[in-house]
């Protein structure tokens, strides 16, 4: 599996980039199934993921710009 953070490619089954730590796997936030980073919606429920839930470091401004 490809970080979307370092772009790395990782052991299958790895849950965490073994070269900068990121998630390679998020949850939903509305059922908690396990969530591809890549992915915008849940394979289990539907529900739409938002991007920042599914492990991009800059997917908002609100995650960096300072208070």
């Amino acid at each position: 599996m490809q970080c979307p953070r370092c772009h790395a490619q990782n052991r299958e089954g790895a849950r965490f980039c073994e070269d900068c730590g990121n998630a390679l796997v998020a949850s939903c936030p509305s059922c908690g199934a396990e969530v591809a980073p890549e992915k915008r919606f849940c394979g289990a429920c539907g529900a739409r993921v938002d991007v920042a839930v599914a492990g991009s470091r800059f997917a908002s401004p609100r995650n960096y710009t300072p208070a």
